[in-house]
């Protein structure tokens, strides 16, 4: 667990949750280099970078994610969600259909 990476990820989160992409962007940036390692937080930052059409650095984040022993349940739904959305939009409907 990295305290300080979840930290910054806790402050990229709420400007996330405010709007504020630009300053949320560079927040999970230093957090994600920090070792940030809490799923929600990870779960965020991949939808921030999905939105932004990032998304081979989204699949680095959910791939971070998905060795988390802190996994729940919903957490696993959403990142199977958020992997069949990256597909989708890299033009590989077929395969984010069977997610």
């Amino acid at each position: 667990m990295s305290f300080m990476g979840n930290m910054a990820g806790q402050k990229a989160l709420a400007a996330h949750g405010k709007g504020d992409y630009k300053k949320a962007l560079p927040l999970y940036e230093e957090a994600f280099q920090k070792g940030m390692d809490k799923p929600r937080l990870l779960r965020g930052y991949s939808v921030l970078l999905i939105r932004m059409s990032q998304f081979d650095k989204a699949l680095e984040v959910l791939k971070k994610m998905e060795q988390s022993p802190k996994l729940d349940a919903k957490e696993k739904a959403d990142l199977h969600v958020n992997y069949a959305i990256i597909l989708w939009k890299k033009g590989h409907l077929d395969r984010a259909m069977e997610i």
